[in-house]
């Protein structure tokens, strides 16, 4: 008999915590939403992608080195196998000397056809 009145206490000491918990989710929810937002609009500003500046620095080259194509690649095999998940690295960082090599590539073949248009 005295377990009744025990068990409506705690449930009433419950429910603002219950309150405040479905209160603080919501907000969550709506933060989420906004931060992704946010970040949606941010990629869009920079709808170009990564510099030819940020490659090179990623991939550990001078403007100089940027241009030779065999440097490019050397540097980017190192760099790619030292950040291989499978050797501890970090598949983000991976990612990021895979872009930077593209970025390079593609940056030197418009360069070859420019050239191969002067011409």
């Amino acid at each position: 008999m005295a377990a009744g009145p025990f068990i409506r206490i705690i449930i009433q000491l419950a429910i603002p915590f219950v309150r405040a918990f479905g209160a603080a989710y919501q907000q969550a929810l709506s933060n989420a939403r906004r931060d992704g937002a946010n970040a949606a609009r941010e990629s869009l500003k920079k709808a170009k992608g990564m510099t030819t500046t940020e490659a090179t620095q990623i991939l550990n080259l001078t403007e100089s080195e940027a241009t030779n194509l065999k440097t490019v690649e050397e540097s980017y095999r190192r760099i790619f196998e030292a950040n291989d998940p499978k050797n501890g690295g970090s598949f983000y960082l991976q990612s990021k000397v895979y872009r930077a090599h593209q970025v390079l590539v593609l940056q030197h073949r418009e360069q070859q056809q420019e050239q191969e248009q002067q011409k």
